[in-house]
C-alpha cells in the first residue's frame, strides 16, 4: 500500500509541472503575409521573432501577450488555452490534484495585426 501512495505522489508532482513550450507567428492582417522583426511581451519577457517561451498550464494562470511591429497597430490580446489530456486522465483516474494543470496555452500562437493609418 506505502509504494502504491508513492506512484500517486510521484505521478502527481510529475504532472503538477507541465508546462507548454509556446511559439508564435505574426502576419498582416490585410495581406497574410507572415510578419518579421516584431516583440513580444508576455509576463514581462520580451520575445523576437522565432523565439519562444514556455509557460505554466496552471488552471488560474491567464497570460497576455502585447504584440508590436513598427508601422502597425500595437495589439494586447489573451492567449489561447486548451485542455492537456494527460493531467486530465492522471487527474480523473489516479488523483485530483493533476487537474489543477490541465488547462494551459496553446502550443502555437497565431497574431494578425493591422497597419497604421
Amino acid at each position: 500500500m506505502n509504494k502504491f501512495v508513492s506512484i500517486i505522489v510521484l505521478v502527481s508532482v510529475l504532472v503538477m509541472s507541465c508546462s507548454t513550450t509556446t511559439s508564435f507567428a505574426v502576419y498582416d492582417q490585410s495581406t497574410g503575409n507572415e510578419l518579421t522583426d516584431y516583440t513580444i511581451q508576455i509576463e514581462g519577457i520580451t520575445l523576437r521573432y522565432g523565439e519562444t517561451i514556455t509557460l505554466s498550464n496552471a488552471i488560474w494562470k491567464e497570460y497576455n501577450a502585447i504584440v508590436r511591429k513598427d508601422g502597425y497597430i500595437l495589439k494586447q490580446v489573451g492567449l489561447r488555452k486548451e485542455i492537456k489530456p494527460v493531467p486530465l486522465i492522471v487527474g480523473l483516474l489516479v488523483t485530483i490534484i493533476p487537474l489543477l494543470w490541465c488547462y494551459g496555452p496553446e502550443a502555437n500562437q497565431t497574431f494578425m495585426l493591422v497597419r497604421e493609418s
